[in-house]
């Protein structure tokens, strides 16, 4: 007999990650796989755009800077959404408010 987890729906797992950032490079982490995907100097124009082509990252970290795949920073169709809720009490995704990245490449 053989099994399968075709069709079945597998919810996502809580799990706390430390990731060391720089004030002068951008990290770039797959929510996914839980592993950082690459790096790019801030300011590096040719580098950002690059990553603007990409769809395997979901968010950037740079200093205090956030981005997200989404936007003016990405074709990965990410957003960020600022809930008033505790995470475990989230069951659901919603399904609009989300903020995409702006022309200078930020959320915040």
């Amino acid at each position: 007999m053989a099994c399968s987890r075709e069709g079945m729906e597998v919810g996502a797992q809580a799990a706390t990650v430390t990731y060391t950032v720089s004030d002068t490079c951008w990290t770039y982490l797959s929510l996914e796989t839980g592993r950082v995907v690459g790096t790019a100097l801030l300011g590096d124009e040719q580098a950002e755009a690059e990553w603007r082509q990409r769809t395997d990252w979901d968010i950037a970290l740079c200093g205090d800077l956030l981005r997200t795949n989404s936007g003016t920073s990405g074709n990965g169709g990410g957003g960020c959404l600022v809930l008033d809720e505790a995470f475990e009490n989230v069951l659901t995704a919603p399904e609009d408010g989300y903020l995409l990245d702006t022309e200078n490449g930020e959320i915040w």
